[in-house]
């Protein structure tokens, strides 16, 4: 998805935009695993994605959590690939 971005933090990682072509409001968060580095969106309300810094306070900890939770997620599929690798040969 191709955002126009309205807010970027490069401290947190983070930018808040509209997506054109639907007219949604996102934040797109960067994700780190491994030596895998993607992008997830989650949608928002366009006064929050046009504003970010007034809403800071509800932003941040989504922010956080949702990044939390897809690291989570991740590790937890590269644990049961590498748990399940060698049964396919036996």
């Amino acid at each position: 998805m191709r955002l126009q971005d309205f807010y970027v933090s490069q401290q947190e990682r983070f930018s808040t935009g509209i997506d054109p072509l639907t007219g949604k409001c996102y934040v797109q968060i960067q994700i780190s695993v491994s030596a895998v580095d993607y992008e997830i969106d989650h949608e928002i309300a366009e006064d929050v994605a046009r504003d970010p810094e007034a809403h800071m306070t509800e932003l941040l900890p989504l922010v956080r959590q949702l990044r939390e939770d897809e690291i989570k997620t991740a590790y937890e599929r590269m644990r049961q690939y590498v748990a399940t690798r060698g049964k396919l040969f036996r």
